[in-house]
């Protein structure tokens, strides 16, 4: 279960910065969709056909045509995944619909479509479907999950984390869920439960970089600034090509008033980031107030 690996944080506040938590999602890579040579995509496409049970035979040199499918409901799915691999989610969409007419009763196929809206932000839509699919597959830790982030995309954070308890409690493994329901708690101003919930996650994914920066996120707005240092130099240890946490580890450099070491903190950012939208604004504010810096 690792469809919110995809999201990432983002917003808050190091030391003397305020500012508010979101969950947003990369922008679609360009390399996500068919992006390899066509006949290389063909092979591909007819490849993922027959998984779902479809017999396909080349038409031409790209063309590709469809002679049989054992179960025409998994054709659909098979073809809404290609649409959502290219970007065409409208597409998907239809095809999600179709499989769902031909077999209303597979939750999985719900949950495949709400996923898509989710990425659309119709989170309407979402609900519902995760919804029907919670009724037929009450079990299922992911559908709590995707229900939460619909929650917390409308800022419903009690809902939230509510649906994040039921997935533990489902699934108590995944470190992803607690880290999940401590971004929840964050946007609550329980940073407190948030760290928590953080620490859980690192004990069960001590490898994963990005626990470590929502817990010095966290640290950071309780004004622990050293335990929120020493948690971006874990993470940078894990991920040392990462400028946003240069970015958020000079914040927090900045909150101390080590202005030296904020700088070359943020420098570091612009040099694996050029175009950062703050950095450059930082470190010439910093340079402005003139505090720790060498003669």
């Amino acid at each position: 279960m690792r469809f919110y690996g995809a999201l990432f944080l983002r917003g808050g506040r190091e030391g003397r910065r305020r500012g508010g938590f979101c969950i947003a999602r990369k922008p679609p890579c360009p390399a996500h969709g068919l992006t390899r040579q066509k006949e290389e995509g063909i092979n591909e496409i007819a490849k993922l056909y027959e998984s779902f049970g479809c017999k396909c035979r080349k038409k031409g040199r790209h063309g590709l045509e469809i002679e049989a499918c054992s179960n025409e409901a998994r054709f659909y799915i098979g073809r809404a995944f290609i649409y959502e691999r290219k970007n065409e989610l409208d597409m998907a969409i239809r095809d999600f619909g179709e499989a769902i007419k031909l077999n209303p009763d597979n939750a999985q196929t719900y949950w495949l479509r709400a996923s898509v809206y989710i990425n659309q932000d119709d989170f309407y839509r979402a609900a519902t479907d995760i919804n029907l699919a919670i009724k037929i597959a009450p079990d299922r830790a992911v559908f709590y999950v995707g229900r939460a982030l619909v929650h917390k995309a409308k800022k419903n954070f009690d809902m939230a984390i509510a649906d994040l308890g039921r997935a533990i409690e489902l699934d108590s493994k995944d470190g992803h869920i607690f880290w999940f329901r401590g971004i929840a708690c964050m946007g609550k101003n329980d940073f407190d439960g948030a760290i928590a919930d953080f620490n859980a996650a690192i004990e069960l994914e001590p490898a994963n970089a990005e626990f470590y920066v929502t817990r010095a996120m966290a640290y950071a707005e309780k004004g622990d600034l050293e335990r929120a240092i020493a948690d971006y130099n874990r993470a940078l240890q894990l991920d040392p090509d990462d400028a946003q946490v240069y970015f958020r580890r000079g914040g927090a450099y900045s909150g101390k008033g080590d202005l030296q070491r904020a700088i070359a903190d943020w420098e570091v950012t612009l040099w694996l980031e050029p175009c950062h939208p703050s950095a450059v604004t930082e470190i010439e504010e910093a340079e402005k107030l003139g505090q720790g810096l060498p003669a």
